[in-house]
C-alpha cells in the first residue's frame, strides 16, 4: 500500500530471504525428510479426546493469519449460547515469553463478566479462571486438551494454533488461509509449515478476504474477515490483574488526539497498518519489528525519539503487542505496591536492564493505545460449532 507517513522496517526482511535462499536451500531437504516423517507416524496416533467436545483452529503459515480473533469469535457465539468452555494454547519455556495471547483471551473472557480471574499455576501449566471460562497454557498441548475436555464445568475447548497437533482428531477443525500463503515456499525455505493441500485436514478452510492479492490453490468453504473493533488506552489491559485505586484503570473512551507512531511485532504489521487507516487513524510514522519480538530498553527510547522527530502526539499498537508489554508494567506496579492478582513468580524478573526497561515503557506507556480486532466468520461455520458443542437453537 501507498503510505504517507514514514516506515522503518526493523525485520531485517532482506538477511532473512537471504538466508532462506542458501542455507535453507541447503537445509530443506533432510528437514522436510525429517518432518514428513514425523507427521505420518503421529497422523497415525490420532485419537479424539475422552470428554467436552475440541474445536482446532490453526493455519499452514509462520506468522499471524488470525487465529486469536477467530478464537474469540467462536468463544463470544458459544458464550451467547450459554455454553461455557476453555481454551487451550501453548505456554513458551521462558516464563516470559508467549504470555501476550494469555493474556488477550483473558481481556476477552473478563469483558464478559466483571469477577476478578484465579490464577494457578505450577512448572508446566497457567490456568485463569473466569466465570465466563477457562484459559490453560500448558507446555504439553495435548496434556492441557485433555484436562480441560475432562472438566465437569467445561462443555467445549477451543485450541488455538492446532492444526500441526497430528495425533489430535478434534470433533471440529477449522484451518485459515492468508491469500499470501500461495506464494510462499516450505520451511526453512519460506515461511511455509506445510503444504497447502494439507489445509484439506480441516473440517472448514477460510481464507482472510483482506489480503494483498493472490489467488488460493485449494479448496475452500468460505472467507473471514478481520474487523477494527475498537482503540482503547493500552492501561485498560491492566483491568483485569491490577487494583490502580486511580482513574489509570478506567479509559471513559479516551481516543488518541493527532497523528501517531504506529508500532507492531506481528507476522504481517501491513496489515495492521491498513487497520488503522480504516480507524481514521492519521500517522506520522510506523516501525515493523520481527514477529513475537522482544522489546528491549534501547528499542523503547528509539520509537520514543521517532516520535519526537515526527511530531506525534501518540503512539498506537496491535492488542498482542500491548499484552506483550504489559508484564513489564505489572512488575513496576508490583513493585509500587499495588496489588497484582497475576502470579509474581511469571513476572519478568530483576535484572541489570529490567529497571531501564520499565523507565523507557513508562515514557510513553501514558500516551499508548492498542488496536482492538474481531473476527466476523460465515454463518455456516458458526452453525455448525455450536451444533458440536451442543448449542444449536440454544439462543445463539
Amino acid at each position: 500500500m501507498d503510505a504517507n507517513y514514514h516506515i522503518a522496517d526493523r525485520r531485517r526482511a532482506g538477511l532473512l530471504r537471504f538466508a532462506q535462499s542458501t542455507v535453507g536451500i541447503l537445509l530443506a531437504p533432510a528437514y522436510r525428510a525429517a518432518f514428513n516423517s514425523r507427521r505420518r507416524r503421529y497422523l497415525a496416533l490420532r485419537a479424539p479426546v475422552t470428554g467436552a467436545p475440541v474445536i482446532a483452529v490453526g493455519n499452514i503459515a509462520m506468522g499471524g493469519s488470525g487465529k486469536t480473533p477467530v478464537c474469540c469469535a467462536l468463544y463470544s457465539a458459544a458464550r451467547r449460547a450459554r455454553r461455557r468452555g476453555a481454551i487451550v494454547l501453548k505456554l513458551g519455556k521462558d516464563r516470559r515469553h508467549y504470555l501476550d495471547e494469555l493474556l488477550i483471551y483473558a481481556s476477552c473472557l473478563t469483558s464478559m463478566d466483571a469477577a476478578p480471574p484465579r490464577v494457578q499455576r505450577d512448572e508446566q501449566s497457567i490456568v485463569v479462571d473466569l466465570p465466563s471460562g477457562v484459559i490453560c497454557a500448558h507446555r504439553n498441548k495435548m496434556a492441557g486438551i485433555k484436562a480441560m475436555a475432562a472438566r465437569e464445568d467445561v462443555d467445549f475447548v477451543v485450541v488455538d494454533d492446532a492444526h500441526q497437533l497430528y495425533s489430535l482428531q478434534p470433533a471440529l477443525s477449522i484451518c485459515l488461509l492468508h491469500p499470501d500463503d500461495a506464494r510462499e515456499r516450505l520451511f526453512p525455505r519460506g515461511l511455509l509449515r506445510e503444504e497447502l493441500e494439507a489445509a484439506g485436514r480441516a473440517d472448514f478452510v477460510l481464507v482472510r478476504e483482506d489480503g494483498f492479492g493472490g489467488s488460493v490453490p485449494v479448496e475452500t468453504h468460505g472467507t473471514f474477515r478481520l474487523e477494527e473493533r475498537a482503540v482503547l488506552p493500552v492501561a485498560d489491559l491492566m483491568a483485569p490483574w491490577v487494583e490502580m485505586g486511580s482513574t489509570e484503570q478506567m479509559s471513559d473512551g479516551a481516543q488518541p488526539r493527532g497523528s501517531g507512531v504506529a508500532f507492531a511485532g506481528i507476522g504481517r504489521p501491513e496489515s495492521f497498518e491498513a487497520s488503522l487507516e480504516k480507524l481514521g487513524i492519521p500517522l506520522t510514522a510506523s516501525a515493523r519489528f520481527p514477529d513475537h519480538h522482544e522489546y528491549s530498553a534501547a528499542d523503547l527510547h528509539w520509537l520514543r525519539k521517532l516520535g519526537k522527530d515526527t511530531g506525534a502526539g501518540h503512539f498506537i499498537t496491535t492488542e498482542k503487542d500491548g499484552c506483550r508489554l504489559l508484564p513489564l508494567m505489572l512488575r513496576a506496579r508490583y513493585a509500587e505496591g499495588y496489588n497484582v492478582c497475576w502470579p509474581a513468580g511469571l513476572l519478568p524478573q530483576p535484572t541489570v536492564y529490567l529497571p531501564n526497561l520499565i523507565v523507557a515503557l513508562e515514557e510513553i506507556w501514558s500516551r499508548m493505545f492498542f488496536a482492538r480486532v474481531s473476527a466476523a466468520l460465515p454463518d455456516k461455520l458458526l452453525s455448525r460449532f455450536l451444533e458440536v458443542i451442543g448449542a444449536s437453537g440454544a439462543g445463539a
